[in-house]
């Protein structure tokens, strides 16, 4: 066993949260970020469908998103490629789901003023993967942005390591006491860290986190989402809008070779 690497911050989880939280805290402090798996954002970070949806969620969650619309579409010097580009989303509703169509779109319209409620036609138009006849209504959205997380979260990356921090991969956490004013943390390779300040970022894998820090866990667990690929009909594909069901039971994104689909299972 080494002796402890000692740091004023030591953050657990190398997925979006993790890394984002490990740039800021390295503006003005010593910081160490601990990945449990060789590769950093194996887990979810890695395989969001990376779209920005103003209408998605609940209204605290839709106000979030819209205040932090200009973040990525006004990205800082920190990221060396755009990080949004424009992509439309459709929520489809049939006969049986109108009502839930105009409810979102009552919902939404305050915060999105760009947002339409559209006919079956018009949502055909706009995205000829739809069957014919099957849309009653929908709510388009034309604002939404797909996103770059890859180099949104190799950007936070780069920062990191710029500030002088430390990433270690392979290195789960089996082990943490607190010893007065300072944590003792082990991982799986026996290594230890001292450190004052431990920040829990490790995604649905927190509770197991805290139970190694005696915490009390809240019920977060990992669960499956359903996603496949099929061919794009051709190139253009890419350009047509998203397609979501108004009730979430299944999205189609759209992309340049592909269409990423999921039937948008709630839960196991």
């Amino acid at each position: 066993m080494t002796s402890p690497r000692t740091c004023d911050a030591l953050v657990i989880g190398g997925g979006i949260a993790g890394v984002s939280l490990a740039f800021e805290l390295a503006s003005d402090r010593t910081v160490c970020l601990l990945e449990a798996e060789p590769t950093l954002a194996f887990h979810t970070t890695g395989r969001s469908a990376a779209t920005l949806i103003e209408s998605y969620g609940n209204l605290p969650i839709r106000a979030l998103t819209t205040a932090g619309r200009t973040f990525f579409t006004d990205p800082s010097e920190l990221f060396t490629a755009p990080l949004a580009t424009p992509r439309g989303v459709l929520h489809v509703a049939t006969a049986d789901d109108v009502d839930a169509a105009r409810q979102l779109f009552d919902e939404v319209r305050p915060l999105s003023p760009s947002v339409e409620l559209i006919d079956g036609a018009e949502a055909e138009r706009l995205n000829p993967l739809l069957r014919p006849g099957y849309t009653e209504t929908a709510v388009y959205e034309p604002d939404a942005l797909d996103l770059d997380v890859s180099e949104l979260h190799q950007g936070y990356v780069r920062g990191i390591l710029q500030r002088g921090g430390v990433i270690v991969r392979s290195a789960r956490v089996v082990g943490a006491q607190r010893r007065g004013s300072s944590w003792e943390v082990t991982d799986s390779n026996e290594d230890r860290y001292t450190t004052p300040l431990m920040v829990n970022a490790a995604g649905a894998w927190c509770d197991e986190v805290a139970r190694e820090c005696g915490a009390e866990p809240v019920g977060i667990r990992p669960l499956r989402r359903t996603i496949f690929t099929v061919p794009a009909l051709d190139e253009t594909g890419g350009a047509i809008p998203w397609m979501i069901d108004v009730g979430r039971s299944f999205y189609v994104k759209p992309e340049r070779f592909q269409y990423l689909c999921s039937p948008g299972e709630h839960k196991y």
